[in-house]
């Protein structure tokens, strides 16, 4: 029996034209129609989906007519389509406009300059966003970005007033980070487990400190901040962890907690970016605006 091309995986078949049947966003099919070509139809499974030949057996696909399907195939031999895996492409077409500019800011280091001023961010946002005023005034990219960070620590807030005390068994990690232009922080991740599964985690930013920050002054600043977030640090805490700076370990005894020692750890640059621009930029913004880069860099990375 004669082989079909494989594109017919993928394809329903009406005759002169065929009807994409892969899936997309939202659980919904593509539904495209193309002329019943298989070189056509296989072009657009490679530059539409990423499909590729190899990624199916072709020994399955035969050149059975429907009569045939109907007498020699059942309901359960009938294999769904193989959804293709989604990526951040596909979560920001569904994004709003503060979302995708925040993403551009925290993700990719554009400055707000850059992205006030750059015609093919400005064109990108027009295209996708066509009903829209399109800000280009870095001032007002700057409100934005900052309204969708509070809609995200909100929406945190929430989930962890959402938690069932007995899920309320919080681990904390404490993480030096200093910026090129000395600037120093205590970025304080939050861990717990629901139900014994895997651990989550939430960023709930950084805590600034200067170089005559005692362990006691950091452990009523980490403790005002874990507040803010609805935490109690001496009621919903079990254990902390942190690096062998003198001052880590001396919080460590202060939080009268089990205290974790992680000696892998290094000093990082979070100003580090590409852009020169957009470094000057980050060295005048304030201590709130970088907080606010840095959780929704984080906040991006885990929507992944």
């Amino acid at each position: 029996m004669v082989k079909r091309s494989w594109v017919w995986k993928y394809f329903k078949d009406e005759g002169k034209n065929a009807r994409c049947e892969v899936f997309v966003e939202n659980d919904e099919k593509c539904g495209s129609i193309l002329q019943s070509a298989p070189k056509g139809l296989a072009e657009h499974l490679k530059r539409v989906h990423k499909i590729f030949p190899d990624d199916f057996n072709h020994d399955e696909m035969t050149n059975q007519n429907d009569t045939e399907k109907h007498l020699n195939c059942s309901d359960d031999d009938e294999k769904p389509v193989p959804k293709r895996q989604k990526t951040m492409k596909d979560y920001l077409k569904q994004a709003s406009m503060e979302e995708t500019i925040a993403y551009a800011a925290a993700v990719e280091n554009h400055s707000f300059d850059i992205i006030a001023k750059s015609e093919l961010i400005q064109a990108g946002l027009k295209y996708k966003f066509p009903n829209s005023v399109i800000p280009n005034c870095p001032k007002v990219i700057n409100n934005m970005i900052y309204d969708f960070y509070l809609k995200v620590i909100e929406s945190v807030i929430h989930d962890i007033d959402s938690l069932n005390p007995s899920d309320k068994n919080f681990s904390i990690s404490l993480d030096e980070w200093i910026s090129m232009y000395k600037k120093k922080y205590v970025n304080v991740n939050v861990h717990y487990n629901l139900n014994d599964e895997k651990t989550n985690y939430i960023n709930t930013g950084l805590v600034k400190i200067n170089d005559k920050c005692t362990s006691e002054q950091l452990f009523q600043l980490v403790k005002s901040h874990l507040a803010s977030f609805h935490i109690d640090i001496e009621k919903d805490v079990i254990s902390c962890s942190g690096d062998m700076a003198d001052l880590m370990k001396e919080f460590g005894r202060q939080i009268n907690l089990p205290y974790i020692i992680y000696k892998n750890h290094k000093r990082e640059q979070y100003l580090s970016s590409s852009s020169h621009a957009c470094a000057q930029q980050r060295s005048q913004m304030s201590d709130k605006m970088i907080n606010t880069l840095f959780v929704l860099k984080s906040y991006f990375s885990n929507k992944k």
